[in-house]
Order: structure tokens, then C-alpha cells, then sequence
């Protein structure tokens, strides 16, 4: 996951931003705790997102202690205390961190490759820590990327089929323990965001993918993808092709949204808008980022209210 799944923090409420920062800063202890604190640099919004999902879609309630931690040790904050969503989360993040760092060792060249290579045992030491609890995630997702790798090999010329092996890979992930309509409901949901972080990573990734000569499925369907003239670090996208993938993006968030309201409202609380905030107005936000270079990413975890 590569962290493109977060708030429009503008449009929280102080209750929504107090519950997901807190639970953003509890998810980073309790990867800590249980896949070491080196991971905590691997912390991302996706897995925060995972974890407030999971928290409202098996009614965990939450509770806070106010306190500080290394990245801010003087201003204490509150942070969600450890429980079974935030743990499975760190463990899902063990799980898919060791699959990217083993996919760059592959992929990459030169001194990334070789940097993706010492690292890659570590990437399985924090596995090995948690996989008693999620084996049988972890042979799975082994296979899913193995599925996307294949397509990559190939140089696929196709924007859905990559993307959907990848929403194939969140779907397990979102959904992993449930069952009946909760695993369905799970499983919608993972899918469409996995597509929307594909697309997102393509997209963002174009530039430097072209350079490095890396599978880029937009870089095999647009001979020339980018805007004439453009002097910008990163050039932007050819309106036709941004509206495009807007367009895309919009519809699979609009499913998952969907997908998520089909859960029963009781119990679910504060959860609701800020997960509604993420599907509805977050992810656009990321899209008229990437697509359009408008604005600047947010980071909810140092915004100040």
C-alpha cells in the first residue's frame, strides 16, 4: 500500500480528527509492538484507514490515553490503546511491506535493487513475528503479487487488468477473518480501493517509470501521455487522459462508499464520517493532486486544528 487513502482533514469535524489521529499514532505503537520499532517507518494512511474500517465494521470500541511518543515527545497527543483492529493491521502491513520490499529487489536496479536486497530479511523478520496470526493472509497475498508480477513481465498494454489484480490482493486483505455479508461488503471495498491506489501509483509514478524503463501500463497505452511545454518536476497529465481516470477513480470510490453504507449504523459512531470523509472527499482531493497538480497532500497526523 503506498499511502494515498487518507481524510480531507478541512471537512473533519474535531471529534473525526481526534479519533483518526489518534488512531493513525496508535496503529505506529502497536506496529511497534508486535513487528518491531523499525516498522513504524513503514506506517502509512492506508493501513490507518484498514484499521478504522475494521474497528467500525466489528463494533471495537475505542479508548485513548494522552501521552507522547519519540516523534513528539514534548506535545502529548492522545493515541488509540492496542486493540485487535489496530493489531491486525500492523500485521497486514508486515505482510504487504515485506511483498514490496521482495517486488523492488526484483524490479529495481542498481543501488535501489541492492538496498531492496539487505533489507528484504528484515522485511521477513517482521512476518515471521506476527504470522501466526495471519498465515494464511500471508500465503495468499504471496500469491496475488506473484499474479501481479507476471502481468508486469508481460508489459501488459492494460490499466484495468493490473489494477484489478491488485484490487484482488486489498480485497483479501480488507476481508480476511469475515464472513457472510461482511466479507462481501469487505471484499467490494478493498477491490475498488485497490484499483483507485493502482491507478494513483501509476500515475504518479509515470514519469520516473519512463526514465528507468519499469512497466508503466499508462506509459504502454499513451505514446505521449503528458501535457506539451510543461516545465514542472512532475508534468502533468493530457486533460483528456486526467479527466479520464477522474472519471474512474470517481466511480470506484463512489461503489466503495457504497459498499460501506451496507453496513448497519448502530455501534459504528465516529467512524462513519470519517471513513465517508475519506471515500467522498479525501480520495478526490489525492486525485486533483495527482492528476491535476492542484494543491499539496495533506498530512492529517501534523495538521493543527
Amino acid at each position: 500500500m503506498f499511502g494515498y487513502i487518507k481524510p480531507y482533514v478541512q471537512a473533519l469535524t474535531v471529534a473525526e480528527f481526534e479519533a483518526y489521529k489518534g488512531a493513525y499514532c496508535g496503529l505506529c505503537r502497536t506496529m511497534g509492538a508486535l513487528t518491531g520499532q523499525a516498522s513504524r517507518l513503514t506506517l502509512n494512511y492506508d493501513l490507518a484507514f484498514l484499521a478504522l474500517f475494521r474497528m467500525a465494521a466489528e463494533r471495537i470500541p475505542s479508548s485513548f490515553s494522552r501521552r507522547g511518543c519519540v516523534a513528539h515527545p514534548v506535545s502529548h497527543r492522545n493515541i488509540m490503546k492496542r486493540n485487535p483492529a489496530l493489531e491486525y493491521a500492523a500485521a497486514a502491513s508486515a505482510v504487504l511491506t515485506a511483498g514490496k520490499i521482495a517486488d523492488n529487489a526484483n524490479d529495481e536496479r542498481g543501488f535501489k535493487r541492492l538496498g531492496a536486497k539487505m533489507i528484504s530479511p528484515y522485511g521477513r523478520c517482521m512476518v515471521r513475528r506476527v504470522r501466526k496470526r495471519i498465515a494464511e493472509l500471508d500465503e495468499a497475498v504471496s500469491g496475488d503479487l506473484e499474479a501481479i508480477a507476471e502481468i508486469e513481465d508481460k508489459k501488459v498494454a492494460s490499466l484495468d487488468e493490473p489494477a484489478a489484480a491488485f484490487g484482488t490482493l486489498l480485497a483479501r486483505v480488507a476481508s480476511f477473518g469475515y464472513e457472510g455479508d461482511l466479507k462481501l461488503i469487505a471484499e467490494e471495498m478493498g477491490r475498488r480501493l485497490g484499483k483507485i491506489i493502482y491507478v494513483f501509483d501509476a500515475a504518479e509514478d509515470l514519469a520516473d517509470d519512463v526514465k528507468d524503463e519499469k512497466y508503466n501500463p499508462l506509459a504502454l497505452l499513451y505514446e505521449k501521455p503528458y501535457e506539451e511545454g510543461a516545465e514542472d518536476k512532475r508534468p502533468l497529465l493530457k486533460k483528456e487522459i486526467a479527466d479520464g481516470l477522474y472519471s474512474a477513480i470517481g466511480i470506484e470510490a463512489n461503489r466503495a462508499a457504497a459498499a460501506f453504507e451496507l453496513i448497519d449504523e448502530a455501534g459504528i459512531g465516529t467512524y462513519k464520517g470519517v471513513i465517508m470523509n475519506v471515500l467522498t472527499l479525501g480520495i478526490r482531493a489525492e486525485a486533483e493532486r495527482i492528476l491535476y497538480g492542484r494543491g499539496k497532500a495533506e498530512d492529517p497526523v501534523k495538521f493543527r486544528v
